[in-house]
């Protein structure tokens, strides 16, 4: 979320939809790593911009989702979930150490 309003700039200047990707919540984590009140509300702001100007949103879990909807008020239909995943076939544990 730190470099989303370079992508909210370029989406209104070259009028594209924007598609906003989180791996993590920024506000809900600035909350949780208990951050100054300055910081938190940097990074409410932030996602306040981010959020209302997305076309869509992909989240990783349905907690971040929940916690987007009920923090900014937005359509639950703009929201996705993807989640992070790993191929285990491909990358396992090493036998040996």
């Amino acid at each position: 979320m730190w470099g989303s309003w370079i992508a909210v700039i370029s989406s209104i200047l070259y009028r594209k939809p924007l598609l906003l990707r989180t791996g993590y919540e920024f506000y809900k984590f600035s909350i949780q790593q208990k951050k100054s009140n300055i910081y938190k509300t940097f990074a409410k702001f932030i996602s306040i911009l981010a959020y209302k100007k997305a076309h869509e949103i992909n989240v990783t879990t349905n907690e971040d989702k929940c916690f987007i909807i009920k923090k900014f008020k937005l359509n639950k239909n703009k929201i996705n979930i993807i989640p992070n995943w790993i191929d285990t076939d491909l990358f396992k544990p090493a036998k040996n150490n």
